[in-house]
């Protein structure tokens, strides 16, 4: 069996290796008392396939692998989503239905995260559209 190489710029490689981890974390750890266990099983589950995404195309060479050009504009568009969320559950919280504290700082991390993510691998491949060179 060869050890195939990892063409992934090295950011993206901790992130994917981060999500995999953290998604098999979540979907093995018992969940806490508050949250439901299938939903917290589920979003490991989720997360570790998109962790997964990145690592199973990462033989390729940067300049063709299209999963990692198509991920920079929806990265940037689930940050500005989650972001938006944390907007209209500020102004939903007057009336009782925001989110709590601890659901309002988890989604402003990753909506960082996401956000900030995007726009980094976006300038270090030299585009924001989602479209590799050439096409």
């Amino acid at each position: 069996m060869t050890i195939l190489a990892v063409h992934l710029p090295w950011p993206i490689l901790l992130h994917a290796v981060g999500l995999s981890l953290l998604g098999l974390h979540f979907t093995f750890t018992p969940s806490p008392p508050s949250s439901t266990s299938d939903i917290r099983a589920m979003l490991g589950i989720t997360t570790t396939a998109i962790g997964l995404s990145y690592l199973s195309t990462s033989y390729m060479p940067i300049h063709q692998n299209a999963f990692l050009y198509a991920s920079v504009p929806v990265r940037i568009l689930l940050g500005g989503l989650m972001g938006l969320k944390v907007l209209l559950s500020d102004r939903a919280s007057g009336q009782g239905r925001g989110m709590g504290k601890e659901m309002r700082k988890q989604f402003l991390t990753f909506a960082i995260y996401d956000g900030l993510g995007g726009l980094a691998l976006g300038w270090w491949l030299g585009t924001w559209s989602g479209r590799m060179p050439g096409y």
